[in-house]
């Protein structure tokens, strides 16, 4: 946000509005992610490099209690996406985001669980932190789509 944003963010007194309660089930999302992601293994496995690969493994296999998809991870998969894509003909780009919502419904349901015991102060800290370090890489993003 520049400043002007800020300004405007401060004087409205909507933001300082608590929100509705948002009613999200792990256990439904987490098992749409299962089941999507084991359809698109290979892509995956073809996409990432070990490292990646072995972690979204890790992640398929454990048990919901001890889910980790960090935003480093999110970054990271975004990043090797993006290389991917750019580089790809078009119908392994349509593999590509065919793909992605698994690994999407990944993240939000690893940010639901991480979240569901937090109140509303330590969940927007949490989304402050989580948009500073997308932001930090959003510059090597970019560089990878420009090369």
């Amino acid at each position: 946000m520049d400043g002007n944003s800020n300004k405007v963010a401060e004087q409205n007194t909507f933001f300082d509005a608590t929100p509705a309660p948002v009613i999200v089930n792990f256990n439904d999302l987490w098992e749409t992610f299962k089941r999507i992601y084991s359809k698109n293994r290979s892509v995956y496995k073809k996409v990432f490099k070990n490292n990646v690969f072995k972690k979204l493994e890790i992640l398929y296999h454990t048990n919901e209690k001890n889910v980790n998809f960090d935003i480093k991870l999110w970054v990271l998969i975004l990043s090797t996406y993006l290389y991917a894509y750019k580089n790809a003909n078009a119908q392994s780009r349509k593999r590509l985001i065919d793909s992605l919502p698994a690994l999407y419904l990944g993240r939000i349901s690893c940010f639901v669980l991480e979240t569901s015991s937090m109140n509303k102060n330590q969940v927007e800290k949490k989304i402050i932190n989580d948009l500073k370090y997308f932001k930090n890489e959003k510059e090597k993003l970019r560089t990878l789509w420009i090369k």
